[in-house]
């Protein structure tokens, strides 16, 4: 890639940031925000097979990943908890966690990675006195629930495909 492919980059990719209001306090928010965006088009690239252009995978990023975890960090109260940073600087700082709580559990939103992102590094006023631990139980407790229905769902697969094994050996054994 030459210098002027990457300068269109930094270009298209600064431009989002502007329009949505982003900024950030760190010098190295800039070459961070383009890995990011570097990452979520090498992963569109090799899930749908074909290589997308820069503007196309700095759309998808804006997106799925850019506006979901901006909007969980606004509405779930998590600014609050960090309130010397910047929205640019809690989207670099959650969307690392969020990377990290998804090679745990695949299914962690954005909204789970900010609320947990927020208990575990937020000030104490946040982590006892506000709804983020709130949500966090509600979220857990809809997941034990999901899975109980789950497992119930595959023993009575498993019990009905056990019976219909039986009824079948036991009609070749009687005949």
């Amino acid at each position: 890639m030459n210098n002027l492919q990457t300068k269109e980059r930094v270009e298209t990719t600064l431009e989002v940031l502007e329009n949505l209001g982003i900024a950030f306090s760190r010098d190295d928010a800039q070459r961070r925000v383009q890995e990011h965006v570097s990452v979520h088009k090498y992963l569109l690239d090799t899930e749908r097979h074909a290589d997308h252009a820069w503007d196309d995978a700095v759309a998808s990023w804006n997106a799925t990943v850019l506006t979901p975890l901006t909007t969980a960090l606004e509405n779930g109260g998590i600014r609050k908890a960090f309130p010397e940073k910047t929205v640019g600087d809690l989207y670099l700082e959650v969307s690392d966690h969020w990377y990290y709580l998804k090679e745990r559990r695949s299914d962690v939103g954005p909204d789970e990675a900010a609320d947990s992102f927020a208990l575990r590094y937020g000030n104490v006023f946040t982590r006892f006195f506000s709804a983020i631990p709130v949500r966090g139980f509600a979220r857990a407790w809809k997941r034990q629930v999901h899975s109980a229905n789950v497992i119930s769902r595959n023993m009575d697969r498993f019990k009905t495909e056990n019976d219909a094994n039986l009824q079948n050996y036991s009609s070749r054994m009687h005949v």
